[in-house]
């Protein structure tokens, strides 16, 4: 993503790899907080993908101003992704993320934050939801996720 000389890239949340790993398995294992009730609960139905990379995101802030931050992505699906990120984002927020496919292609993808919850510290999780479907199996492996002896 193009950014212009005086729009800085941040990088979210400046956590070790350990830290990192510490974060989202203590999400995965559900020790974090509760889904909020602003939550659209039809986000639950659908089946999502781990997917940790570091992602490039453009947020289009009301009135227009725009930011550059690299994001930490939690998971993925077909409708939009989770991802870990230093600050509060309304919901309706909309965000433009650069994402890699297997093959090392980057693909722009423009979507509505649909909630977003504190997890700790400056750390919020966000719910992105993409403007337009995605071909999961153009970002993740999904045999290998099936066969146990492929990791």
């Amino acid at each position: 993503m193009p950014t212009k000389s005086n729009d800085i890239l941040r990088t979210s949340l400046n956590l070790t790899e350990k830290q990192w790993e510490t974060l989202i398995a203590t999400l995965e294992a559900g020790k974090g907080p509760t889904v909020p009730a602003t939550r659209d609960r039809r986000d639950l139905d659908v089946k999502r993908y781990p997917h940790v990379r570091r992602v490039a995101l453009r947020v289009i802030h009301t009135g227009g101003q725009k930011t550059s931050h690299l994001v930490r992505s939690r998971n993925l699906s077909v409708g939009g992704m989770g991802f870990i990120h230093l600050s509060f984002l309304y919901p309706g927020t909309v965000c433009h993320v650069a994402l890699q496919t297997r093959h090392g292609e980057s693909v722009a993808l423009t979507g509505k934050v649909s909630w977003c919850r504190h997890v700790s510290g400056q750390s919020h999780e966000i719910g992105l939801r993409f403007d337009q479907m995605i071909q999961i199996d153009e970002f993740i492996d999904l045999e290998a996720l099936d066969d146990p002896a492929a990791a």
